[in-house]
């Protein structure tokens, strides 16, 4: 085994404006060369962990912290030069003017010469894909383009370790890729990894995995353990891969689903592959009473050449609708134009038969709700019931009903007894639970979410995804951005894609997941259960579509030829 490079001894930690522990008797190592993911639900202290292993706490993050952090056989007691992080709030600590200055500025910090400053700036922008964005000023960038700015910014210093905390939220299926690649080719260099995540999509690539609960290290295993417990393990938070679900459920051997390749292999020994592709299931039932309407509506920021062209999009009362495409395609400059933060440059866009921008502020919560893909961009109070009456006297409800309203709302997102709590105290996923219920106080007709998944782990996505679904089914009109697909193969029943400012396809899902060449066309890369019905040459199915097929397959055919 390589030298020990850092590790902690009964690492104890609270913050100052708490008596409640978040990490107690923390003991980790990290050897050299050695890639270890992190996972666990929201609030297990995995962030907490990365300060701490970094050196913010306590120098910079005050608090009371207990045990020791040894670094090359020093106690750490500052922040650690060789040690990088990416913060799960990656936008705060992006600062400078342009998107190469970013870059430069640890480089310039570290005094490196000029010239080579030169070359490892441009190297690094050209590994994250932004070379088209040097001169761009990084808060005209996507979401998803500025977490690929703050992993550069960091990787462009060489650390020793290098600490990535759920890195991958805003990133589409081309950038995650991109940085699983940037992860194998650090970690090549003897370089060391520390990434937090709760998706097991890629655990292969790591030597260890650690999994936290209220502060504790609950479980230290390798990744094949791990992959084949994981459906044991949603309650902590994570995300088993679709294969290894699917096997479960079928009770076939999980250990020949750990790979994808090899789950398609075993499936195809099990199931007769239909010679001919059956046709997907045509259009869903539809109001086809329109609710939001974009006829040829163009969209142009200043001084940029960013925005939408022709966007021709009719959406009725009660579709569940995703809208994708890969970061910087337009996807928030679209939702923005539905709700009137926007104004069309030209076209005509109508939210039930009114211009968006023009209908009386007090009229907007009633009609429509929208979640930003940050939370911080829209929570300003002291107070989560602050908050939430904010919502509801902007849209002049009695306050009478306040409490009641309040009550209920909190109960549904599971925040109840936490009115009194400052919003700004509560972790990314917790200021993500305050976006959606101030969305949601008014019950409106339609809900705009960009990113909700975002600080969430698993079961509180789940959870989510059944409060869109149960309004949905009472009528309300849902559309969501994002990147993380399968929740566009499990929920929703139509789907757009952008693709550089134009709609590429808005169709059926099943329709749209059926044909895995049209994702690529728009640089998203297809999701597993999309691969897989692919690869069985199936349409697309849901999970549990897929599953009732491949049993009522295996019910019918002889035993002798399964």
């Amino acid at each position: 085994m390589n030298e020990l490079l850092l590790s902690t001894e009964n690492l104890g930690f609270h913050y100052a404006r708490s008596q409640k522990p978040v990490l107690t008797n923390i003991n980790y190592q990290h050897h050299a060369g050695e890639k270890i993911l992190l996972m666990g639900k929201t609030g297990a202290g995995k962030s907490t962990l990365c300060f701490c292993l970094k050196g913010l706490i306590p120098e910079i993050i005050p608090g009371n912290i207990t045990g020791r952090i040894i670094f090359r056989g020093n106690e750490i007691k500052k922040p650690a030069i060789n040690i990088g992080l990416v913060l799960q709030e990656f936008e705060a600590q992006i600062f400078n003017s342009t998107v190469e200055l970013e870059i430069a500025f640890g480089l310039q910090n570290l005094c490196i010469p000029q010239k080579v400053m030169h070359e490892i700036v441009h190297e690094c922008i050209k590994k994250i894909g932004l070379s088209t964005y040097e001169k761009i000023s990084p808060f005209s960038l996507s979401g998803g383009q500025k977490q690929r700015l703050a992993i550069a910014s960091i990787l462009a210093m060489k650390p020793e370790i290098f600490f990535l905390d759920e890195p991958m939220t805003d990133l589409d299926t081309e950038g995650r890729a991109a940085i699983c690649q940037i992860i194998i080719d650090f970690a090549s260099k003897d370089k060391s990894i520390l990434l937090v995540d709760n998706e097991l999509d890629n655990a292969l690539y790591f030597d260890k995995i650690y999994i936290m609960d209220e502060g504790k290290i609950i479980i230290e295993d390798n990744p094949e353990n791990v992959l084949l417990a994981s459906d044991q393990y949603t309650y902590l938070g994570l995300k088993p891969p679709i294969r290894i679900s699917l096997f479960e459920d079928l009770k076939l051997p999980k250990r020949n689903a750990l790979r994808f390749d090899d789950a398609i292999e075993s499936l195809k020994k099990f199931y007769p592959i239909p010679a001919k592709k059956p046709q997907p299931p045509g259009n869903p039932e539809s109001s086809q009473e329109p609710l939001l309407v974009f006829d040829h509506v163009h969209f142009q920021y200043p001084h940029s050449t960013k925005g939408l062209s022709d966007i021709c999009l009719q959406i009725n009362k009660g579709d569940f609708v995703g809208l994708i495409g890969a970061n910087g395609s337009g996807k928030t400059t679209l939702l923005k134009l539905m709700i009137g933060i926007l104004v069309p440059s030209s076209g005509t866009l109508l939210l039930n038969n009114k211009q968006p921008h023009k209908i009386p502020p007090e009229h907007i919560p009633n009609i429509s709700g929208f979640v930003f893909q940050n939370p911080d961009y829209q929570i300003f109070t002291n107070s989560i019931s602050e908050e939430l009456i904010y919502c509801l006297k902007a849209a002049k409800k009695n306050p009478s009903d306040y409490r009641k309203r309040i009550e209920n709302i909190l109960e549904i997102v599971h925040l109840h007894g936490l009115q009194d709590e400052d919003p700004f105290l509560l972790t990314k996923g917790g200021r993500q639970k305050v976006a959606v219920a101030s969305a949601l106080i008014n019950e409106p007709e339609l809900l705009i979410l960009d990113e909700p998944s975002t600080g969430l782990d698993y079961q509180e996505q789940l959870a989510l995804l059944l409060i869109l679904q149960q309004l949905n089914k009472e009528g309300k009109t849902i559309i969501i951005t994002t990147h993380s697909l399968w929740i566009i193969e499990e929920y929703v029943n139509r789907c757009i894609i952008l693709h550089n400012g134009t709609v590429l396809t808005d169709e059926p899902v099943h329709r749209v997941l059926s044909s895995p060449e049209l994702l690529r066309q728009a640089n998203l890369e297809p999701p597993e259960l999309t691969l897989l019905c692919h690869k069985m040459n199936l349409p697309f199915m849901r999970f549990n579509e897929l599953k009732a097929f491949l049993q009522l397959l295996r019910k019918h055919y002889p035993p002798d030829y399964l």
